[in-house]
């Protein structure tokens, strides 16, 4: 059964669920503005980036599904294996996969939930089907159910670099971040030319303070895909965490070239240019990244906090 689509994520929106798939996609606003990234489906590839330590701990995915614990229910969400009013049980599982589909991009999670433990009934060892039911798992709140179901997805085809991946976001909503790790580095290594995979990868890295680590992978990202503003945004940012502000300069003026009407490109280098002091061209960034998205949270929080003393973790908002 063909994959629908997969999980996205970048440094500087909200993580959003998704469907498994074969094709790269990017989320959209309703205005048409790209989502960009932070925080979107064991080998290392990046071995040259890897130390010893970092290898050994990673643990094995067989051993972090025996202790996935038992979350509680959402209790807007039931999961009685119980098809919607409108539908027939007898229709194909292929039809009603794809109503699940509909579901899930409608935020009607509850009918997506009930459709696929329906159909799931049928076809218990199908991995798409069950790293759907995932998503729309997590999509309503219940995390530790949809890693569950993530895990039998991957136990049952362990070759799928999107359920690998969907794996890995399930396990960093969660919180578990090495596990997270453990699951990208097998996307990456089942699916060596994603960047999508390697920048997912570098937000984990990123996220339990391996910074060089993160660099070096979402260069790789870059690599596979230069023309991807949202990696190139989360190397700027990578690269201002690591306080190389005139890099993340250099990285941030060519991604509002590549795409300038990318709100959180322009954020982002106003950011860089309120650490360096220059708070004329930070003014001007976030002001144009307004211009762009008059809803853009982070830009009106880094506007506000103009004329205040520059600090890191202070109001500064990148996102």
């Amino acid at each position: 059964m063909k994959h629908f689509f997969k999980i996205t994520l970048s440094f500087f929106a909200l993580l959003s669920f998704g469907c498994a798939t074969t094709n790269s996609s990017t989320v959209k606003k309703d205005n048409g503005q790209k989502e960009a990234a932070v925080p979107r489906k064991m080998t290392s590839l990046i071995k040259d980036s890897d130390s010893e330590k970092d290898k050994s701990d990673i643990p094995d995915l067989k051993e972090l599904s025996a202790t996935t614990k038992k979350g509680g229910l959402n209790p807007l969400c039931n999961t009685d294996p119980v098809l919607p009013g409108n539908l027939d049980k007898d229709l194909p599982i292929e039809e009603l996969h794809l109503k699940a589909i509909e579901y899930i991009y409608n935020q009607n999670t509850q009918g997506a939930i009930s459709i696929l433990a329906f159909i799931i009934q049928k076809a218990p060892e199908d991995s798409v089907l069950r790293s759907d039911y995932g998503t729309a798992l997590l999509q309503c709140g219940m995390i530790n159910e949809g890693i569950k179901e993530f895990e039998q997805a991957f136990e049952l085809n362990p070759d799928d670099a999107d359920i690998a991946a969907n794996l890995g976001q399930a396990y960093q909503i969660g919180g578990r971040m090495h596990a997270s790790e453990a699951a990208y580095r097998k996307a990456v290594e089942l699916a060596p030319k994603d960047g999508d995979k390697y920048n997912n990868l570098a937000i984990v890295l990123l996220a339990i303070g391996e910074l060089d680590n993160a660099e070096q992978t979402v260069r790789k990202a870059i690599l596979l895909n230069p023309e991807n503003t949202d990696f190139l945004i989360n190397l700027g940012y990578i690269l201002t965490r690591l306080n190389r502000l005139e890099d993340a300069r250099i990285i941030l003026e060519r991604a509002v070239k590549k795409e300038p009407k990318n709100a959180n490109a322009h954020n982002m280098l106003g950011f860089v240019y309120a650490a360096q002091k220059k708070d004329d061209l930070a003014t001007d960034c976030f002001k144009k990244a307004l211009e762009i998205d008059p809803d853009h949270a982070g830009a009106k929080e880094n506007l506000k906090a103009m004329g205040q003393p520059f600090d890191m973790e202070g109001p500064w908002n990148n996102k």
